[in-house]
C-alpha cells in the first residue's frame, strides 16, 4: 500500500541533516571502494575516481501486508548508471527512514496516520497498517520497470554486485531487512522479487 509520493526526511537544520547523512554516505562509499573492483562501469571507477551522488528523496514509502516500512527506488529499465547505484540510493533512503523511526517512539503512528489519510481518499485499503514502532521494519525496495534492458543479464548482475558489496558494511540501524528487487510488468505489478 503506497503512503508517500517523493519522501523525504526532514531535518531542523541543513547542518542537522549533513551529520545525520554524512556518516551514511561514506559507509556507502568505503563499501564501495573496499570492493577493489576496477571494472570501468563500477560506481566510483567510471566517474574517474568521484564517488556518486546520493539524493535525500525515496520515490515511495508504502506499508506491505505484514506492518513492514517499504523505502522504494523506482528505476526504469533503460537506465542502466542509475539502476547500478540504486542499491546504495536505496539504503541511504532506509538508514535515514530507521533512523527517524529510532528517534521518535511515535514514528508508526504518524506513518498509520498518513495511511488513514490516502484511506479516507479512497487512494489506499483501509487494512494497511505499519507495524508497531518497536517491531517497526525498514526494507530497502529497487523496483524496475518493464522493458528490454531488464531483459540483459548486464543491469541485474551489476547491480548485484553493488548490493553484495554494500553488505560487507552493514546498516547502522538495527531494524532494516535485506535489500529487495522487484521486477515490475507493464502495469507495474511485481512478477519477480529477489
Amino acid at each position: 500500500g503506497a503512503v508517500q509520493r517523493e519522501a523525504v526526511v526532514s531535518f531542523p537544520s541543513h547542518e542537522a541533516r549533513i551529520s545525520a547523512v554524512r556518516p551514511i554516505q561514506e559507509r556507502i562509499w568505503a563499501a564501495g571502494a573496499a570492493a577493489g573492483r576496477s571494472d570501468a562501469w563500477w560506481p566510483g571507477i567510471r566517474d574517474r575516481g568521484v564517488a556518486p551522488a546520493l539524493g535525500d528523496e525515496a520515490d515511495l514509502v508504502a506499508v506491505d501486508s505484514i506492518g513492514r516500512l517499504l523505502v522504494i527506488e523506482a528505476k526504469p529499465a533503460d537506465e542502466l548508471k542509475g539502476l547500478v547505484w540504486a542499491p546504495a540510493q536505496v539504503r541511504l533512503y532506509a538508514e535515514l527512514f530507521a533512523s527517524l523511526v529510532d528517534a521518535n517512539e511515535r514514528a508508526s503512528e504518524v506513518l498509520n496516520r498518513m495511511a488513514a489519510q490516502r484511506s479516507a481518499l479512497g487512494m489506499l485499503d483501509h487494512r494497511w497498517k505499519f507495524q508497531d514502532n518497536a517491531k517497526l521494519r525498514v526494507v530497502p525496495v529497487i523496483a524496475v520497470g518493464s522493458g528490454p534492458l531488464r531483459l540483459s543479464p548486464v543491469a541485474l548482475d551489476r547491480l548485484a554486485l553493488v548490493a553484495a558489496a554494500l553488505e560487507c558494511n552493514p546498516p547502522f540501524a538495527h531494524r532494516i531487512d535485506p535489500l529487495e528487487v522487484w521486477l515490475l510488468d507493464s502495469k507495474a505489478n511485481p512478477i519477480e522479487i529477489w
